[in-house]
């Protein structure tokens, strides 16, 4: 199985390294030291993809499917630095205090299968303004990230 990363901080593509424990069980060793533990048949022919960031509505096929996701980090940042945007149509995630906004960082574990094409968000690392990021599967399995300026 091959698994590639987005993680905060770091950039887009690393490579993960699967190890099996079990039949329904496999351990992803992140490039940022971190093993995860997750469900996933041996059977399975999917590419997974690791992000921190968000989904959006549509960006997903049909044939993916989201294995787990959590919470890594929670920020805090000044209103005054969030894009006004950001401030009036607040997304999944942010919290207004009113000075502050708090932002939930999540990890997403998604199987995406070859020849796919899925849209999600990252947030840049200084700012933590969402970007868009499009991962592409490509046949034989690799998956390449580009990201959105915006």
């Amino acid at each position: 199985m091959n698994c590639y990363c987005a993680l905060h901080g770091w950039s887009l593509g690393k490579k993960g390294e699967v190890d099996r424990l079990s039949e329904n069980k496999v351990l992803i060793h992140l490039p940022n030291g971190l093993p995860e533990s997750l469900a996933i048949d041996k059977e399975e022919k999917r590419t997974l993809i690791v992000f921190d960031g968000f989904l959006v509505a549509g960006g997903l096929s049909k044939k993916s499917q989201i294995v787990s996701s959590r919470v890594v980090e929670t920020f805090t940042v000044k209103i005054e630095d969030v894009r006004k945007f950001y401030k009036y149509s607040l997304r999944p995630g942010y919290v207004n205090y009113g000075k502050t906004i708090e932002v939930s960082l999540e990890r997403y574990f998604i199987l995406l299968p070859y020849s796919c094409t899925a849209i999600a968000f990252r947030f840049r690392l200084k700012s933590l303004s969402p970007q868009g990021m499009i991962i592409k599967v490509e046949n034989n399995g690799v998956a390449r990230f580009k990201t959105i300026n915006n």
